[in-house]
């Protein structure tokens, strides 16, 4: 059984969550409910809770950051939920992910910056927080022959040129997203700009050198690449 309900077994969650401990207060129309944010990222929050709401269900929250600051006033989207019995079976805490739907720019602001400062004093999430940020270039590759030549030849020498009009300045640090031919996971790959050619537009492109892999971390592709593992 899963341990969680949520609105698309398609979607993954992008950016990593930090673990936090923020009073929270549902302003629901009986009334107000006053649990705990376990986590967070900018995009959502999970709340730990006895009874989860329903699924796609908007919720008016407010939280507060610091004694000394206003209550953000907040609007979200129930994503997911973990009911009691799903909770005992996994050992996860009940509750559910609120998607932030829609915020003012200053609360906005204010809570993105809260969460920065918090991904950038913990190093488990850091580098990930990070990465997200990095500019995006995608490898489609139409064929198991063309992943296996990637695998190959391009990954073990270290660099690739990539064909593709969003050109960025050399030195700048992108990810490269390889898009598995069969089951369409993206695998990220740490990247740098080395080169750039700017014409014609049929040939534009850049030449990417990738960061070394780790052993887990080719361990991880090697799985990508059979199709037998989300990367």
């Amino acid at each position: 059984m899963s341990a969680e309900t949520s609105m698309s077994n398609k979607t993954q969650r992008r950016e990593p969550r930090i673990n936090i401990s923020l009073p929270v207060t549902l302003q629901l129309p009986d009334g107000e409910l006053a649990y705990e944010i376990a986590n967070a990222s900018h995009r959502g929050i999970f709340i730990a809770c006895p009874q989860p709401l329903p699924l796609r269900k908007l919720v008016r929250f407010s939280t507060q950051l610091s004694e000394d600051e206003e209550p953000l006033q907040m609007l979200g989207l129930v994503a997911h939920t973990v009911n009691p019995a799903e909770a005992r079976e996994s050992g996860k805490a009940a509750g559910m992910g609120v998607q932030l739907y829609s915020v003012g720019r200053d609360t906005r602001a204010r809570w993105r910056t809260f969460i920065s400062e918090k991904y950038e004093n913990d190093p488990s999430v850091r580098d990930l927080a990070r990465a997200q940020n990095l500019p995006r270039v995608s490898l489609h590759l139409r064929a198991m022959e063309q992943l296996q030549t990637f695998a190959g030849r391009d990954l073990q020498s270290g660099n690739i040129y990539v064909r593709t009009a969003n050109l960025h300045p050399v030195d700048t640090a992108v990810i490269c997203a390889v898009v598995h031919p069969q089951t369409g996971q993206i695998f990220d790959i740490e990247a740098h700009v080395t080169a750039v050619k700017e014409a014609p537009r049929r040939e534009r492109g850049m030449r990417l050198e990738f960061v070394e892999f780790d052993a887990q971390e080719r361990a991880q592709f090697e799985a990508f690449v059979r199709g037998n593992a989300e990367a």
